[in-house]
């Protein structure tokens, strides 16, 4: 198909309503290509008052499961608007209904749908405009998040299953690089492309400084990660990181300013290096879900028009502390999941998302507080959504025989893994530097 021809509106409104023409003739009660068409578009957003009228009709027609034909049209036309116009009308429509070739109507409805989204977009812009005066700049840019999240250029169709079958025989799968090759060897590969992976600990445990780890590996690797915190400020991540990388202790970085000037050269080394686009921390305490995924969205548009590197890891840290308007804890975390859990298959990217877990498993007897997937926190729905539960283990925070402060053992519980088997991957944590290995 030529390309102009294809950019065209006015052609793909002409072709999908020649296809429909034609499929009334077969099926006064809609055919498969009319409700499909009567889904995506919208009348008011047609360009021709005739093929407005008929779609408006063909929705009346299918909201009433009543029949559509030629004598219904022509009594609608006559009494809407005069025996003149429908002769007229009569005539385009005889003349649109000579298309038969149907091969490339869903892609004809797939453009004429997105015109019509952005035409009822930039409609609705001008409403929130008219409006601005009376609304605050939060309230506004809340009412204009919503309306951005609510347009999107994908839409629901039939997976290809002939395709999906060829990736299964052909063993394709796409793993994302976890940033930890313990892990990734005991998930099978990785993480996978929309996937909600729930990483969960008891305060202190350590489980920010595990996905600091992950993030700050994957960018030595060359890949992306954004990271959402509501939990701690952008330098205390920034020093998190800067100690595992350059096994600095905490203790000495948060005294960096009285350093020498060696040190110091080496941590805006080490700052350098971390600050080159592929690990990016949002740490506004009042993040909603709306706000994540409104960034998330825009950074993978904006590494599609530039061809640069696309973020290929979520980092939220943590699911308690995503502003909602929900009071109840539980009905608030059953949202917040269902919400990260659409996000990643929406966006095809995994999102490692922490959560907390009762303080019930610190009643139990020494031995006994390895963490199991009865102790989340807050809602079952959270072991539902979640493609993948890690918890976050160290029997140092319970053995007081044991110095918490010296390099000792720690345990990544994989708890549930619907791509494999649920196993315990074991590591050294040193506290000093907060790092795992």
């Amino acid at each position: 198909m030529n390309e102009e021809i294809y950019l065209n509106d006015s052609y793909h409104e002409e072709y999908v309503l020649s296809v429909i023409l034609n499929e009334i003739r077969q099926n006064p009660k809609c055919g498969f290509n009319t409700v499909k068409a009567l889904k995506i578009i919208n009348p008011e957003y047609l360009k021709h008052e005739a093929d407005k009228f008929l779609l408006s009709m063909l929705k009346m027609a299918l909201d009433e499961d009543s029949s559509i034909n030629g004598a219904i049209l022509k009594h609608k036309g006559i009494q809407m608007y005069g025996f003149e116009w429908w002769e007229e009308t009569q005539e385009y429509f005889s003349r649109l209904a000579t298309q038969k070739d149907t091969s490339t109507f869903d892609e004809s409805l797939k453009q004429l749908g997105k015109i019509h989204a952005k035409k009822h977009f930039l409609k609705e812009l001008k409403v929130i405009n008219s409006n601005a005066s009376n609304k605050s700049l939060d309230e506004s840019k809340d009412i204009i998040r919503n309306l951005v999240d609510g347009v999107t250029d994908t839409d629901i169709r039939e997976a290809n299953l002939a395709e999906v079958g060829e990736d299964l025989l052909n063993g394709e799968t796409t793993f994302v690089n976890s940033g930890s090759q313990k892990l990734d060897n005991s998930l099978g590969g990785g993480f996978e492309p929309g996937q909600m992976i729930v990483l969960a600990g008891r305060p202190g445990s350590g489980k920010s400084s595990y996905c600091m780890q992950l993030a700050n590996n994957r960018q030595l690797e060359g890949h992306k990660t954004l990271f959402f915190t509501m939990e701690m400020k952008s330098k205390k991540v920034l020093t998190r990181v800067i100690a595992q990388r350059k096994q600095k202790t905490l203790h000495s970085l948060k005294h960096i300013r009285t350093a020498s000037i060696d040190e110091k050269v080496q941590v805006q080394g080490a700052i350098d290096e971390i600050n080159n686009g592929l690990f990016s921390i949002y740490d506004d305490a009042t993040q909603t879900m709306n706000d994540i995924a409104s960034e998330v969205k825009a950074k993978i548009r904006q590494s599609e028009v530039e061809n640069t590197a696309r973020p290929s890891l979520i980092v939220i840290d943590y699911l308690g502390l995503i502003s909602t308007k929900e009071t109840l804890e539980y009905v608030a975390l059953s949202y917040l999941s269902r919400e990260v859990k659409k996000l990643a298959m929406e966006c095809s990217v995994p999102i490692l998302i922490l959560a907390q877990l009762n303080r019930k498993l610190e009643e139990r007897t020494l031995g006994n507080q390895k963490p199991k997937l009865s102790d989340l926190r807050g809602s079952g729905a959270i072991e539902q959504d979640a493609d993948s539960i890690l918890f976050v283990h160290r029997e140092a925070m319970y053995d007081i025989e044991i110095d918490r402060n010296q390099p000792h053992e720690a345990l990544i519980v994989i708890a549930k893994n619907r791509e494999g088997e649920v196993i315990d991957v074991p590591y050294t944590f040193q506290p000093s530097y907060g790092k795992w290995i």
